[in-house]
């Protein structure tokens, strides 16, 4: 049988990467500095966004009212 090949694709903003920024920058493989310059050089999306309002509450009562209703099941 033969073996599954498989191609990983490294992105340029790979080590800038949120959730594993930190783990680059203990490594050595970026800096703070490094991260500071890719910050300034990214885009500002503001224009692209939407406001958006959520409450809270309304989805609270509908949860309680799911609950109550499969204990009563």
């Amino acid at each position: 049988m033969a073996k599954a090949t498989y191609s990983v694709r490294k992105l340029e903003t790979a080590p800038f990467d949120k959730r594993v920024v930190e783990r680059h920058i203990s490594a050595g493989s970026i800096g703070h500095k490094d991260l500071a310059k890719h910050l300034k050089e990214l885009d500002d999306s503001a224009d692209n966004s939407e406001e958006i309002t959520v409450s809270l509450e309304e989805e609270e009562a509908e949860n309680q009212e799911v609950e109550d209703n499969a204990d009563e099941a």
